[in-house]
């Protein structure tokens, strides 16, 4: 008998998985498996579901879910001589024997690490936690309700994070700095406030010749703990932004003093850069499967072209396709970010310069000929800002197939076949958030999930973001966060650290907007009008319409409004909010208010 709690708790007797019951009859089985043997109390079992407001009946339904899941692990107890599920006393316990749980799986690959870390076999212990991390499936104890739950999946996810960071400092000592800066600002991305994440590329960064771009991360970090939080840097970090100044021989050697030896194994094989794909990917199939017919169909040489608003999803659908296409090309997968830490574009010739660091170390001097012939290879250029940034680089990567990801569309790029990806539609909104929070519960409200649903407007980010509120809360009803989710939209300011995450995308977008396209991004958005006309832009800012028509063009060009006929446009509801913020917070309420009434009085 197989159980997984890291992710969704599941349960198989050989290949065929059992139905777990209800969320409660789950919770039970959980805390059980977490005991690894040990009795549970019925008193604790109360607590750990119920918390102080525990019903009357408690005591009779634990018991009632008690019997229910011995019916359901019944492939073991009618076919084995053993009681998986005891009463012991006043409570229960789970024989361990009979089965094995994931997560005691995973404790004993970090106690494996452990023990070749310290006989120094550095890569016995990266194969280790990567085996370790390869066990997770999503959100640990997805689902599953209770203030225990909600502690041990805290827990766990503090322990993943702590062993993503060993084998990502071990990789980076190893010789394999430049294979994990994606890897590093995907995580970066999700925990910014992560002081050990930042350290860590930062010395990826400096072992690949980028000491610029390291000490980037340190400026960025560092406005953002003072902004946040109203601190500096801890020690660490601080540690290593001191070292990268006076050009530490240590951060490139090994502590031997000598140069990393290459690992010749790996040598032989091809690279595979790709961050992981989304384990909880829905919708998009036709978009997919074009993509990836356009990679793979024929001998020609293809460069697809991803576009789209901040936040859409280009950057998941480029890594979901490369995944989905990467047998086509046995020479290996590269990728590289395009953008800095700080928002500015990455120089064209210092990404050729990581790429070609990849290429020399999976294909050395000396190397074959006929090794190198006949290796295709995928290449992920992620985040391009414009043409005289991706131009270079699809010129030196010619021979190579090409997913460039973009915001901008940008129609001086010849040869690229372009996929524009939008906002999901409701089913597929919904089917997401049924399997972040689990279908149960989207069963149990459905009204308020298809209101959820609505309000992220289909964004992949903001449903994922709600979604992680309510994995996070499994008690509250969906009804209820839909209604403060309502109450967070209506607010003229920022009410919730969520709303940071869910607006980060259009942030960095509008970073990189001149001051007239920022000016009319933001009162255009006054408007109550879902259409926005050159005329009334013209009458609103002064600007001459042929004016007012090509700042509007350069908007839906960069995706933050959308062209609707000749010369009517639009916003996505979520990126109309934050138009309206960046209003009230650069012009002030006065200014507003006074657009906002002579907007009144303009017909579209």
């Amino acid at each position: 008998m197989r159980f997984a709690i890291l992710g969704p708790i599941r349960a198989w007797h050989n290949d065929t998985e059992l139905d777990l019951g209800s969320p409660q009859q789950r919770a039970i089985l959980a805390i059980l498996l977490l005991s690894q043997g040990r009795q549970v109390p019925r008193d604790v079992l109360i607590d750990a579901i119920w918390g102080d407001d525990p019903p009357r009946s408690a005591a009779g339904t634990v018991r009632t879910y008690i019997s229910r899941l011995r019916r359901c692990l019944d492939p073991v107890t009618a076919h084995g001589a053993i009681e998986l599920l005891k009463t012991v006393g006043d409570g229960y316990t789970i024989a361990t024997e009979a089965i094995t749980v994931d997560a005691e799986q995973f404790s004993r690959l970090l106690q494996q690490a452990q023990l070749a870390r310290d006989s120094g076999d550095f890569r016995l212990a990266v194969s280790q936690l990567g085996a370790a991390l390869g066990l997770w499936r999503g959100m640990p104890l997805a689902g599953i309700p209770g203030p225990y739950a909600d502690t041990q999946r805290a827990r766990l996810l503090e322990l993943r994070l702590d062993v993503t960071e060993d084998r990502l400092s071990m990789d980076i000592d190893s010789g394999g700095h430049l294979a994990v800066i994606a890897e590093l600002r995907t995580l970066l991305t999700e925990h910014p406030l992560r002081e050990k994440l930042s350290e860590l590329i930062m010395h990826a960064l400096y072992r690949a010749g980028r000491q610029a771009d390291a000490l980037a991360v340190f400026d960025g970090v560092r406005r953002l703990l003072r902004d946040e939080l109203g601190i500096d840097p801890g020690p660490g970090l601080r540690a290593m932004h001191e070292r990268i100044l006076r050009m530490d021989d240590s951060l490139i050697l090994p502590a031997g003093g000598g140069p990393i030896e290459p690992d010749t194994d790996s040598l032989a094989g091809p690279p595979a850069q790709l961050p992981p794909a989304h384990a909880d990917w829905t919708g998009r199939a036709d978009t997919l499967d074009a993509i990836v017919a356009a990679l793979s169909d024929g001998p020609a040489v293809p460069v697809v072209a991803i576009t789209g608003m901040p936040g859409i999803g280009k950057t998941a659908l480029a890594v979901q396709a490369a995944h989905a296409a990467r047998t086509a090309f046995p020479g290996g997968q590269l990728y590289a970010q395009l953008g800095n830490a700080d928002g500015s574009p990455a120089d064209p010739c210092a990404v050729l310069a990581q790429l070609c660091g990849t290429l020399e170390e999976f294909f050395p001097p000396g190397l074959p000929d006929g090794d190198r012939a006949g290796r295709r290879m995928l290449v992920v250029l992620d985040g391009a800002r414009d043409t005289a940034q991706a131009r270079p680089l699809l010129d030196a990567l010619r021979g190579c197939a090409v997913i460039v990801t973009t915001q901008r569309r940008m129609i001086d790029l010849p040869g690229a076949r372009w996929f524009e990806v939008g906002p999901l539609p409701p089913a597929e909104s919904m089917r997401l958030l049924e399997r972040l929070i689990g279908r149960e519960r989207v069963a149990a409200d459905r009204a308020g999930a298809e209101w959820v649903a609505a309000m992220c407007a289909g964004q992949p980010i903001a449903l994922r973001t709600a979604a992680a509120r309510l994995v996070a809360r499994p008690a509250w009803k969906i009804t209820a966060m839909a209604r403060q989710l309502a109450e967070e939209l209506s607010q003229p300011v920022i009410t919730h650290a969520d709303c940071y995450q869910v607006e980060a995308p259009f942030a960095l977008a509008y970073q990189q907007l001149t001051e007239e396209q920022a000016f009319v991004f933001r009162l255009a958005a006054m408007s109550d009008s879902p259409e926005i006309t050159v005329g009334v832009v013209a009458a609103l800012t002064g600007m001459a319409e042929h004016q007012a028509f090509a700042v509007l063009e350069s908007l839906a060009d960069v995706h933050l409004i959308q062209a609707d006929v000749f010369g009517s446009y639009r916003y996505d509801p979520l990126v109309k909010l934050f138009a309206l913020r960046k209003a009230l917070e650069e012009d002030g309420p006065r200014i507003c208010a006074a657009t906002h009434e002579v907007l009144s009085r303009q017909k579209p």
